[in-house]
């Protein structure tokens, strides 16, 4: 039997396709109208049968993919106000400035409410996340919808249907530059319906498919036979049996049509224009749980765009047993701290730093909550990269456990965002892939990462914060353990050859000039510190302005000085901010290089970080500059600086400290503090009683704490392991035998503990303390049988 094809699809059942909830409904729609077995009805998506090779090297997550469709609705948004606006979005001079005129008219057009909340609350209307369908072990339908200039029937294949077309590369208002990106979902969908119209009032034809709705259906079809790889197709029946996998989009006549949401429905609001995308059984990953918690896809989407465009919505539609508000506001990942987490940040955060690299800016800005509040939310995520609001990278939250910088007890709290967006495009290009979910391999990439560890390294409020944590946490058992230690350290003292290695030691950063400099009488009752956001001095410490600093440097160390000011701590950070500073190596009246710098501002201080060029020899004199500026306050700081090279200082060998070194002179001008040797670790014991507080359980055996001022091991004493050879042991050896058991572990741990890599993340060696923590676990079982079996071949009874 034949199937006439119908071209004409009714109102009615555009409406049905847009409510089914799974893809075996959409199929079966498509079967009956004679779509889905007509090979000549699809046509390829951009046009290229082997578009997969593309689509297949989008975002490598599904919600970065779904991220991309997010922000393609932002740029729909600004670009149909601007054009509304009259504005030639394709030669504007000034992007930022517009951008902000674009959001004022948007906000005119949607709002006349007075509080900020509600107008927020109001203009997210125009973007709407929503799930339906499927719940957890399944997958769910995701919905984004917008109410941005649409496309039309004839437009769609040369935009959202396109891969690689420069629609958006010359308007600078907008995110999209490469097309494509949108269509990374295909890789966790296997089907999507589009629905979509253009703006009436942006039309200017007589043809009159423009004032239609568009129809279509994409798919997915992977690789079966002879094919090397997924075919991704959209439907497309016009004139397709005169013109086979060429044909034209359907489309279909209404004054509006229902594509947003409601309180409690996915097509509940008519618009007369706007886009509706619908992905079936979206492979979401570990978000199947409802969007609106703190796992799930809603904040996943916020750690992905620290800033967002507008406002949007986020929908819940699936039943759940806790079924709260199904259709909420939400901003993006910046806001949503300021706004609903303030109350959860840790004294003094944010801190607030700039980094020159290659002559490149870029911001950052570290956050640190308290213990476990919002631990969930970040899903181990250490690090997010951002350029114009979006994330386009993270790092897991393992840079915080690196020896350099000892964070361990703060890193599951903390998240440092670099802001990307002073970037010139060949540095975005250096470091980022196009895809925008990850980093360039590249020696930019390489300096940007040293300079952020730098800046965390040597940022004194982290590492009091976590010192106070650890001190909070061991306090209670160190006391009672001290005999322990002490028996331990009477062994190392006895045994030559341990004697010996650790007195070779392991070099490890020492505590002294461990601090910034900056703000060290933190909570001491000092006078809170209030800032400005346009600041009227930035000078050396404790100087006047146009003082010329005269100091010494050592050879082939990193520099700090110290400057005042009564900056706001985010002067560069802040979002609208133009101050920028640099840097500049004078090498005459007119010729300079500018050099890669940090600036650390903190409470009313500012300490900068650089290197000289390696080329400057002993008694040379090296001449500095350091601006900063703002071509809005038409305002330049300028602080010269002359620099004498000296040889490196000898280290005192044992640690313990000088503080920095240097002509200090009150300026806080130094080099990087030198080094000491690791030294027996502080131990501590705890019982199931204390599981919780240190994460351990029947298995785990050991914790490492470890810092800048100190090294202790923890030990469970209540691991499986541990007990059952207590147990088997004669009342008499129970005691030896745990405390060889924690011998033993403590001499494998500092083994293993000495391979922990640096900061160079290619060298040899175990990538965090977790590894090594892994390491003593595995080996547990094997300790006392090996005691015990060197015993016996000593003759040594027990």
């Amino acid at each position: 039997m034949i199937t006439i094809k119908d071209m004409k699809l009714t109102l009615n059942e555009i409406k049905l396709v847009c409510s089914f909830e799974s893809a075996q409904e959409v199929i079966s729609f498509l079967e009956k109208k004679g779509f889905w077995n007509d090979d000549n009805v699809w046509r390829y998506l951009g046009d290229t049968e082997n578009n997969y090779s593309s689509i297949g090297n989008q975002q490598s997550h599904p919600v970065s993919s779904i991220v991309e469709k997010v922000v393609n609705a932002f740029d729909a948004i600004l670009m149909n106000a601007g054009k509304e606006m009259g504005i030639d979005l394709y030669n504007v001079l000034d992007p930022a400035k517009t951008k902000e005129n674009i959001l004022k008219y948007i906000q005119e057009c949607n709002s006349t409410a007075p509080d900020i909340k509600k107008v927020k609350e109001d203009i997210s209307r125009l973007v709407a996340i929503s799930l339906t369908g499927a719940t957890h072990p399944d997958n769910p339908n995701v919905t984004i919808a917008d109410r941005g200039e649409g496309q039309t029937p004839d437009s769609l294949p040369d935009t959202i249907l396109s891969l690689g077309k420069s629609n958006k590369i010359r308007i600078p208002i907008v995110q999209g530059k490469h097309n494509m990106g949108g269509s990374g979902v295909a890789k966790f969908t296997e089907l999507q319906v589009i629905v979509t119209r253009k703006n009436p009032a942006l039309i200017n034809s007589t043809n009159p498919r423009d004032n239609q709705w568009a129809f279509t259906v994409i798919r997915r079809t992977p690789p079966t036979g002879n094919m090397r790889s997924s075919v991704v197709e959209y439907l497309a029946p016009i004139a397709a049996d005169s013109n086979p996998k060429s044909g034209s989009v359907l489309g279909f006549e209404a004054d509006t049509f229902a594509i947003m949401p409601n309180a409690t429905t996915l097509c509940g609001t008519e618009v007369e224009y706007g886009t509706f995308i619908k992905l079936f059984e979206y492979e979401v990953g570990a978000h199947k749980t409802s969007i609106l918690l703190d796992n799930g896809l809603g904040h996943a989407i916020k750690m992905r765009l620290p800033k967002m465009a507008v406002p949007v919505r986020f929908c819940e539609f699936r039943e759940f047993r806790a079924q709260g508000a199904k259709n909420v506001f939400a901003d993006g990942l910046l806001d949503y701290f300021a706004d609903s987490r303030q109350g959860d940040l840790e004294e003094g955060f944010p801190t607030h730093t700039s980094m020159t690299v290659h002559g490149e800016m870029l911001t950052c800005s570290t956050y640190v909550f308290k213990r476990t509040t919002l631990s969930r939310f970040l899903r181990g995520t250490g690090v997010i990269f951002s350029l114009n609001g979006q994330t386009h990278a993270m790092l897991d939250k393992a840079i915080y456990s690196r020896k350099r910088l000892k964070l361990n007890e703060i890193k599951d709290d903390t998240l440092t965002i670099v802001d990307c967006s002073h970037l010139t495009n060949a540095a975005i290009e250096k470091l980022f892939m196009n895809s925008r979910d990850r980093l360039v391999d590249s020696p930019f990439t390489e300096e940007v990462k040293k300079e952020l560890e730098n800046y965390l390294a040597n940022e004194a409020g982290l590492k009091r914060l976590n010192e106070a944590r650890i001190q909070e946490m061991i306090k209670n058992s160190m006391a009672d353990n001290k005999p322990l230690a002490d028996a331990l350290k009477k062994v190392v003292k006895n045994t030559e050859v341990l004697n010996q290695l650790l007195d070779l030691g392991i070099d490890i950063p020492g505590d002294e000039g461990t601090g910034s400099g900056i703000n060290e009488g933190e909570g001491s009752g000092a006078e809170k510190f209030v800032g400005k956001e346009t600041p009227t001095f930035f000078r050396f410490y404790g100087q006047q302005d146009e003082y010329v600093l005269q100091g010494k440097n050592q050879q082939g160390k990193k520099s700090r000085i110290k400057f005042e000011t009564d900056a706001n701590n985010d002067l560069f950070s802040r979002e609208g901010s133009d101050w920028k500073c640099q840097l500049l190596l004078l090498q005459s009246d007119s010729d300079f290089i500018m050099l890669d710098h940090t600036l650390n501002p903190k409470d009313g201080n500012a300490l900068l970080s650089f290197n000289l060029p390696s080329f400057y020899k002993e008694n040379d004199v090296v001449k500095c500059r350091f601006d900063v500026k703002s071509e809005a306050a038409d305002e330049t700081f300028s602080n010269l600086f002359e620099l004498t090279i000296v040889m490196p200082y000898e280290s005192s060998g044992g640690g313990g400290g000088g503080g920095s070194t240097g002509n200090t002179g009150g300026t806080g001008l130094g080099n990087a503090p030198s080094k000491s040797k690791l030294k027996l670790p502080n131990m501590s014991t705890v019982t199931k009683d204390d599981w919780e507080q240190y994460g351990f359980n029947a298995k785990r055996v050991l914790k490492i704490i470890d810092s800048t001022e100190s090294l202790t091991f923890v030990f469970n004493i209540d691991n499986t392991v541990l007990k059952s050879e207590v147990s088997s042991a004669r009342q008499s050896l129970k005691d030896l035998t745990k405390n060889k058991f924690i011998y033993g572990m403590t001499m494998l741990g500092l083994a293993a503990y000495s391979l922990v890599k640096e900061d160079n993340e290619s060298s040899k060696g175990f990538n965090s303390l977790e590894d090594v923590e892994k390491i003593c676990e595995a080996y547990a079982p094997f300790i006392i049988p090996t005691l015990n079996m060197l015993n016996s071949i000593t003759g040594i009874g027990d």
